[in-house]
């Protein structure tokens, strides 16, 4: 995996001006994660201002797109770091930080990461250290959530710089689909690739570029055969509304309850549109789809046929 290196000191420091001096991004500690691509957004962007395009800041690009939290990794030498954000000190249950007239305060912790609640939205720190980028960037689960930021510059792996010039979001660990996983934990992790076809096609869209998001093989395969098993299963599985324990993409935050049934219809009723469009296994998985014991799945099924032919 080869890292790149976008100076981007200037736009990158006016970003990080209110951050309190031992959360920015320098040496061992650095941001990665959907606070860091919206951050690359915000470069693009301003590259096409530069070309002459102008755009209606209301409605544009990095702003719309979301993210949970800011997170925060160690990466290389940590010793300068705060010990207190990353476990190596036991934390109480109420901790609270003053810096600056800004207060951080603990929300919630966990074997994998410290979140605090601030001013500048949740601070998320990752309890995981990695030797290099590289290493961080391969334990992630797509191309496109390989963007960090550190020493207020971009660092990025190849295969997100193929993502954001193709326009192809492909798998970079492929424990994230393993068959050892849960069928709830395997269409909870679809609907965050869903989740970025949308943020990724909305934003080729504001940049004026017709550039249609698609998925790897591998990855639409996996899909696929997600799609393709949660079909196969009674139907009083995805009925039930308890909660399943999933680790988000990382692998490295809390284990937090989701709702198998709400996932289920937010893959089904919301983004399976959107996924069959991007797969290049789409024809076949609706094909199969179109069999569905549910009519609106069964109809946005066919809808994708009739819209290829």
């Amino acid at each position: 995996m080869e890292i790149v290196r976008i100076a981007q000191k200037k736009l990158l420091s006016e970003s990080f001006k209110d951050f309190p001096e031992f959360i920015r991004p320098n040496g061992g500690l650095s941001i990665a994660g959907g606070y860091a691509l919206s951050l690359y957004y915000k470069y693009l962007e301003g590259i096409q201002r530069h070309l002459g395009r102008n755009f209606d800041d209301d409605r544009f690009g990095y702003e719309s797109v979301v993210y949970s939290d800011i997170d925060f990794f160690r990466v290389g030498n940590d010793k300068n770091l705060s010990s207190n954000l990353f476990f190596e000190q036991n934390l109480p249950n109420h901790l609270s930080l003053m810096y600056s007239g800004k207060n951080i305060s603990l929300e919630r912790k966990s074997e994998h990461a410290n979140t605090f609640n601030s001013s500048m939205g949740y601070l998320q720190f990752v309890s995981y250290k990695y030797d290099t980028m590289e290493d961080m960037f391969s334990n992630f689960d797509l191309s496109i959530c390989n963007i960090a930021v550190n020493n207020f510059d971009f660092f990025a792996s190849s295969d997100f710089i193929k993502t954001i010039e193709s326009g192809e979001i492909s798998l970079i660990n492929k424990k994230f689909f393993s068959e050892n996983r849960s069928l709830s934990e395997l269409v909870y992790q679809t609907n965050r690739v869903g989740k970025y076809i949308m943020r990724l096609q909305d934003f080729f869209t504001l940049l004026g570029r017709d550039t249609k998001v698609t998925l790897s093989k591998d990855l639409s395969d996996a899909i696929s055969r997600v799609i393709i098993d949660s079909e196969r299963v009674e139907p009083s599985y995805w009925d039930k509304d308890d909660t399943f324990k999933f680790c988000s993409y990382y692998g490295t935050k809390s284990r937090v309850s989701g709702s198998t049934k709400r996932e289920y219809g937010k893959l089904f009723d919301f983004n399976l549109q959107r996924i069959l469009e991007s797969m290049t296994s789409g024809l076949e998985c609706a094909a199969f789809l179109i069999n569905s014991d549910k009519r609106q799945i069964r109809n946005t099924a066919k809808q994708f046929i009739v819209n290829k032919a």
